[in-house]
């Protein structure tokens, strides 16, 4: 079974492993960004986001295809990969807010 970022935040008893928690109320003041910096910090943010969610790739290529050390891995794997899907749903979502994209574009 495939760990979803979804099955993450659903299934944390921990408060510090919930993006929508620690985010719930999450707003940018206006910032007043040089074309640059706004460029630079919404670079920045993406590839946050993208790094984090990486682990997903990570945690399938081995459970598809080195099974054998999957399942040595696996209880390493399965907390770590939930805690990066948190991360990546916390920077989607101030990524959203920085760039004032609805957050069904931001998660593709």
């Amino acid at each position: 079974m495939y760990i979803t970022a979804s099955h993450a935040r659903a299934t944390s008893t921990d408060p510090t492993l919930n993006a929508d928690a620690i985010l719930q109320n999450f707003k940018l003041a206006p910032l007043n960004l040089k074309e640059d910096k706004y460029i630079e910090w919404k670079d920045v943010l993406l590839d946050s986001f993208i790094t984090e969610y990486d682990a997903r790739r990570l945690y399938r290529h081995l459970a598809d295809d080195h099974h054998a050390i999957f399942i040595e891995l696996k209880s390493v794997l399965g907390p770590w990969l939930l805690d990066e899907l948190d991360h990546a749903h916390g920077f989607s979502i101030i990524y959203s807010a920085f760039t004032a994209t609805p957050m069904a574009k931001v998660l593709f």
